[in-house]
């Protein structure tokens, strides 16, 4: 498919573009800007992140069903293996499991959010990784979303399981630092049970976590997410990071 012709560029398609910039960054074509038949330098879009630029490459096509299928595989292999510098688990994001477990009561988990959010951070902030939420690590149980769902202010579903996980992320993160960096965010229905799967890429710029007190900067090692208190270490962590993007 030619990047030229603005035939063969369609709203929903991966593409890889130049900004204005210069630099070349992925993502799914929302609004196409060219209105002539061919451009030489490409076909100007805008995607979902926000970022608009020329296309340079445009993906292979894969159908929802393939990406779910392959997806539901990726997790099959995943489940036995330990947590680590590329893999976690989580049992859920907006109830206490522990509370749960003890008192047989549902209640809110109010830091769920933010232990998501440093996970997705962590992943970003070195070389990326997968994330299950509605998967306990020890020991490995698949519990599913349910309980998650019940605590949902409006609709009980998987889409609204999304939009709230989207409006947290937004929060703690920024809305524009969750798109760049999540190529993947869905829900996975595995033994009858419907679990949230998140793929994150290594991010080109820092992701930090929004507090009361300013921000955080968490980066992944071994199987945990390291809080970097001083910002001089993580600096000089980042500045490795960006040649092993680079190199």
């Amino acid at each position: 498919m030619d990047p030229r012709k603005l035939s063969d560029v369609v709203e929903g398609y991966s593409v890889t573009i130049k900004t204005d910039s210069g630099e070349l960054t992925e993502g799914t074509v929302e609004k196409i800007l060219t209105k002539v038949h061919i451009h030489q330098l490409g076909i100007k879009v805008i995607l979902e992140t926000g970022i608009s630029g020329r296309v340079q490459k445009i993906h292979p096509v894969v159908s929802e069903r393939e990406k779910t299928l392959n997806l539901i595989n990726e997790f099959h292999s995943n489940i036995g293996l330990d947590e680590g510098e590329s893999l976690e688990f989580k049992a859920s994001m907006f109830y206490d499991l522990d509370t749960l477990e003890k008192t047989g009561k549902l209640s809110s988990f109010e830091k769920g959010p933010h232990s998501i959010a440093k996970t997705v951070a962590a992943f970003a902030n070195q070389r990326g990784g997968v994330l299950y939420i509605g998967v306990r690590d020890s020991p490995r149980i698949i519990i599913g979303l349910k309980n998650d769902y019940s605590l949902l202010q409006y609709k009980q579903t998987a889409d609204q399981f999304l939009f709230k996980l989207k409006k947290s992320m937004e929060q703690l993160i920024s809305l524009y630092d969750f798109h760049q960096c999540v190529s993947d965010r869905k829900i996975l229905c595995i033994d009858g049970e419907d679990i949230c799967v998140l793929k994150i890429k290594p991010s080109k710029i820092p992701l930090r976590i929004k507090t009361k007190n300013g921000f955080e900067f968490y980066v992944r090692e071994a199987d945990d997410s390291i809080l970097y208190e001083n910002i001089q270490s993580f600096c000089t962590h980042w500045h490795e990071h960006m040649k092993e993007l680079e190199g």
